[in-house]
Parts: C-alpha cells; structure tokens; sequence
C-alpha cells in the first residue's frame, strides 16, 4: 500500500513537472488572444495546478496513513509478541513455583513420617522400660531376688 502510494505519488509529481515545461516561460510572448480566451485560459492553468496540488496533498495523505498504518501493525505484533513472552514466563513461574510447592510438601511429609517413626520408637522403648520396672518390682515385692530379664534395649 506504501509502495503504490508512493508511485502514484511519484506520477503526479513527474506529470506536473512535465505540464510546468510545456507551459510557455513568462518572459516569451504568448501568441495573440483574445482577452476573454486569455483570461480562461489562465484560470483554466490555476484550476488545473490546484487539481494537481490537490492530488499531490492527498497521495502524500495517503502514503502518511499507510506508513502509520504499518507502524501500528509493527507496535501491535511487537505489544503481542511482548505478552506472549510475559504469558509464557508466567507460566515457567507457575510450574517452578508447583514444583517447589510440592517439595516442600514432600520434605513436609517425610518430617511427619520421621517424627511418627520417632514417636513409634519412643513409645516402644518406654513401654519396654516400663515392664522391666514392673517385673523389677513385683520381684522385690515377694521378696525373691530374680535377676531382671535385663535392661531395655
């Protein structure tokens, strides 16, 4: 669209250079006329000049709308090429910060299951205690020195 903006552009501009030549200089002698012939005949020119201008001022017109209309679609591929690098980063956060989420669940879940274990362990650990104590004393209670199974492990 630019292109043939500027062609015609170009083609107007060459055309009423070429009629400018043809016109007769102003230091020639036009051939005799009439007054009337005369006078038309320049305001015939003025029309023609001012067609001319008019033409010249609306090819540039549009060669300026057609060079900002592909500015406008340059800024606009640029803007959505811009969102979809800014969608596809969102998206690299999103899933980096899923998967850090879920080690920090896992990481969570193995301190529980630790602490259970631990737990589990504790609780064996004192019941063993507790029978060696009891067996312990109900021995020193019927006053039979037995030797105790042993000490927990």
């Amino acid at each position: 669209a630019l292109l043939e903006a500027r062609a015609v552009l170009d083609a107007l501009r060459s055309n009423a250079n070429s009629r400018d030549r043809q016109r007769p200089s102003s230091t020639s002698q036009p051939p005799e006329a009439p007054p009337q012939a005369a006078a038309d005949g320049v305001l015939a020119r003025g029309r023609g000049s001012a067609r001319e201008e008019g033409q010249c001022q609306r090819a540039e017109a549009e060669a300026k709308a057609a060079r900002e209309k592909e500015e406008a679609a340059a800024a606009a591929e640029a803007s959505r090429r811009r969102c979809a690098r800014r969608i596809a980063s969102d998206r690299r956060a999103r899933r980096a910060a899923g998967r850090k989420e879920e080690e920090e669940k896992s990481i969570a879940s193995l301190r529980q299951e630790a602490d259970r274990c631990a737990a589990q362990r504790y609780a064996c650990s004192a019941r063993r205690r507790a029978d060696y104590l009891r067996h312990h004393e109900q021995a020193l209670v019927r006053g039979v020195p037995q030797e105790p199974p042993g000490p927990p492990a």
